[in-house]
């Protein structure tokens, strides 16, 4: 029974999670402003707006318009849901704060693995959000400690070094400093140790992924442009993290 509400509860806020994605990279209020269509403009209605059941119901296009929404709305809600459940399974029998503080983690990450993605931006509101939340959550788990701090600067300290060193070396910015700030985010949920095999997994991801887009030849990076590394991140954050509570 809980699981199904964590999963329900997962699935709607992966809907706001989607006004999130498409609204920080283009400085728009999350807060004010009606949902609508991308396409037409059309003020969505309470009925279009319920999650996962009326992207199918309209067939995956805008009711008024007919223009052909993004299956990604229905991805990101979904994905929300599952994520979420598997916090709860993994994690519940260590206290509820720890499950609110896992869910918190794979928010971000989807979050931020899709706006980076999209529009190779990391945004420092939403990451100041997350890490305010789980600041707020270690109060209640006692893990605000010596080592969380450590944890932060290891994750600051160690891209800081590799984005000043390749930078020196190549005579630009190999990444973002969004990147660095995403690391020492995603280190308040990790061990320095964790949050160093985090940092260095990341660029195996990130290898992997370029890899399987190359084979496929779904998406085209070259060397010379910058390649998204916040979903690399993203990724490897949720399998270490949920590998030790496993």
């Amino acid at each position: 029974m809980i699981a199904s509400l964590v999963f329900i509860l997962g699935v709607v806020f992966g809907s706001f999670f989607n006004v999130v994605i498409y609204r920080v990279p283009l400085e728009k209020s999350i807060a004010k402003g009606r949902s609508m269509c991308p396409s037409c403009g059309h003020v969505l209605t309470s009925v279009e707006l319920i999650p996962v059941v009326s992207i199918i119901m309209q067939g995956f296009k805008c009711k008024h318009c007919k223009e052909p929404i993004s299956p990604r709305y229905l991805i990101v809600e979904l994905l929300t849901g599952l994520l979420w459940l598997a916090s709860y399974l993994i994690f519940q029998d260590q206290g509820p704060w720890i499950v609110v503080s896992a869910c918190l983690l794979v928010s971000l990450c989807l979050i931020i693995g899709y706006i980076d993605f999209d529009t190779q931006y990391i945004s420092d509101s939403v990451l100041l959000v997350f890490w305010l939340g789980r600041m707020a959550v270690t109060f209640f788990t006692n893990e605000f400690n010596w080592e969380l701090l450590l944890s932060l600067l290891v994750g600051a300290g160690l891209y800081s070094l590799i984005y000043f060193g390749a930078k020196a070396y190549y005579k630009k910015e190999a990444f973002g400093m969004g990147d660095i700030l995403y690391l020492a985010a995603l280190s308040s949920w990790f061990s320095p140790l964790n949050t160093l095999i985090l940092g260095y997994g990341s660029f195996f991801v990130a290898g992997a992924i370029l890899l399987i887009a190359t084979i496929f030849k779904k998406f085209k990076f070259k060397l010379k442009e910058e390649v998204p590394f916040g979903p690399a991140m993203s990724i490897m954050a949720v399998i270490l993290y949920f590998w030790g509570g496993i």
